[in-house]
């Protein structure tokens, strides 16, 4: 039985990391999403671009732009995952 229960709780317990890491990934991908649309402003307001370039600049940055809310709408739903399995295994450690 007790092994049983410590198995459970590891299993709990790595479920958690890996959700924690997911968080993580998408804070950073979240951030070089962030770079890339100010970089690419700032490309379109520079002096001397052509006008294909721009339309080109103009596509890329709508594009980053439609990513973002998907970004965070998968953050949500991970981070209500994350405290879901996090409070699992609370349970699991009081069960101990």
């Amino acid at each position: 039985m007790t092994y049983n229960k410590g198995r459970a709780f590891y299993l709990q317990e790595q479920k958690v990391k890996r959700l924690e890491r997911e968080l993580r990934e998408l804070q950073r991908d979240e951030e070089g999403l962030a770079e890339k649309i100010t970089q690419t402003e700032r490309k379109l307001v520079a002096d001397g671009i052509a006008e294909a370039e721009r339309q080109r600049l103009l596509k890329e940055l709508r594009h980053y732009e439609q990513m973002k809310p998907e970004n965070r709408a998968e953050y949500h739903q991970l981070s209500r995952e994350l405290h879901w399995e996090q409070q699992k295994l609370d349970r699991l450690q009081l069960e101990q």
